[in-house]
């Protein structure tokens, strides 16, 4: 009988039914993983699971030996607005880890902000076996800065949208109920004025923009009150007015 064959990937029983019938195992005949019929399988205390299978491309019947992939417990520090939990995930130790990524195998969206190794040291990237902490946020889609300049004042706003949308010098948006226009991105260390200067929504940092419509109808915020005389003399005064001003009525 010919050697057993590197590791392949084979299901793991479920508790209440330990018999596997089908799995993806590595063909020496078809040289590549492919589906296998498993005539006889038996499972070790080490995880390993060794025994006969027969490949259902070529119909060879031949042994194999497979491993469980062992899987590593990291700390996650999750930071959702100004409020933060720790909890625990386990990872397939080969697991690839990035900052800027989701952290993957897990039904939150969590995206990395920093990997830190058993020593402290941080990592850009690490296989789940080299992290002991994750820092991570709650992932609720590109969240952008916006100043909306207003004359002398600016009005500071934000923008949610998904990270893969395309926002340029030129577009026209609706942030929080203003409609404006972008006339300056913030993006990859610089501020690009040009139009047609267009960036994914992840990578923008601050938008500059002005109101659309000026003044916007009905907006309160817009809106002056004229000031009233305060004295008899100016209400009698017969100097030269702002045109803004009546002045008084005389006969």
């Amino acid at each position: 009988m010919s050697e057993a064959p590197a590791p392949s990937r084979v299901a793991e029983p479920a508790p209440s039914s330990p018999a596997v019938h089908a799995a993806i195992v590595y063909c020496d005949t078809c040289k590549a993983e492919t589906s296998h019929r498993l005539l006889k399988s038996k499972s070790f205390r080490d995880g390993t699971v060794r025994g006969l299978a027969r490949c259902r491309e070529c119909r060879t019947i031949h042994e194999f030996a497979s491993t469980a992939p062992r899987a590593t417990e990291i700390s996650v520090i999750v930071s959702d607005g100004r409020t933060s939990s720790r909890t625990h995930v386990r990872l397939p130790d080969r697991e690839s880890l990035e900052v800027g990524e989701r952290v993957p195998g897990t039904p939150e969206a969590w995206r990395i902000q920093r990997i830190d190794a058993p020593d402290g040291t941080p990592h850009r990237r690490a296989a789940a076996a080299e992290a002991a902490t994750l820092w991570v946020v709650v992932d609720r889609g590109a969240e952008i800065p916006v100043s909306l300049v207003e004359g002398r004042r600016t009005r500071a706003l934000r923008l949610t949208t998904t990270p893969e949308r395309e926002i340029g010098v030129g577009d026209a948006l609706e942030v929080e109920g203003f409609p404006v226009t972008v006339v300056a991105v913030r993006a990859k260390g610089n501020t690009w004025r040009l139009f047609g200067d267009r960036f994914p929504a992840g990578a923008i940092a601050r938008l500059y923009t002005r109101r659309t419509v000026m003044p916007p109808a009905g907006r309160s915020d817009w809106s002056r009150s004229r000031e009233t005389p305060n004295s008899r003399e100016s209400e009698i005064s017969t100097s030269a007015r702002s045109r803004s001003s009546p002045g008084a009525n005389r006969r």
